[in-house]
């Protein structure tokens, strides 16, 4: 992992405050862990431990390559076959978001421009709110969100990214914590 050499260092401490945790957060890439348990790192890069309770407090250091719209343009090439098997798998959904994914990011040039194309539209189209209706159990969650609702909280709009990235072919995931 090239990040590992980086010279951008990252400090965080982390207090668990759910009953039991076996995932530790941690920006990439982990170069120390102090806690009081047997770590080990899945070959995607999740740190996890054995379980840990509520109260638990952990440091990680991580040091990453900084990174620049050149460099991650830069970066555009071919995806790992193990990468692209589990993160870049054509998502489950309407034929309208995934036709919205792919004209948004039409003619642009690399990965990266895509996901800013991305991110403009949905910007311009949808909006943060704790109170945003829920999505009616007969229809696509991301659908009803992107055209219907127009309005989610975090992991509706992160989740939709994710749906709109994979019908690109790009990979992605999602993340919460």
């Amino acid at each position: 992992d090239l990040g590992a050499q980086g010279d951008d260092v990252v400090e965080q401490r982390y207090r668990i405050e759910a009953s039991f945790a076996e995932v530790l957060y941690a920006a990439p890439t982990a170069v120390k862990v102090t806690i009081d348990a047997p770590v080990r790192q899945r070959a995607d890069g999740t740190l996890v431990s054995a379980p840990v309770g509520q109260g638990t407090t952990y440091s990680i250091t991580s040091r990453r390559t900084a990174l620049s719209p050149e460099v991650l343009r830069a970066a555009d090439g071919e995806i790992p076959t193990d990468v692209a098997e589990q993160y870049a798998q054509q998502p489950v959904t309407t034929d309208r978001v995934r036709e919205a994914a792919l004209q948004v990011t039409e003619g642009a040039p690399t990965q990266y421009d895509k996901v800013l194309a991305l991110q403009e539209w949905m910007g311009g189209r949808v909006e943060y709110s704790l109170d945003a209706p829920l999505a009616p159990k007969d229809q696509d969650v991301v659908d009803h969100f992107l055209f219907d609702a127009e309005q989610g909280w975090c992991e509706q709009i992160a989740s939709s990214l994710v749906v709109l990235a994979r019908a690109n072919g790009m990979p992605a995931r999602l993340v919460t914590g």
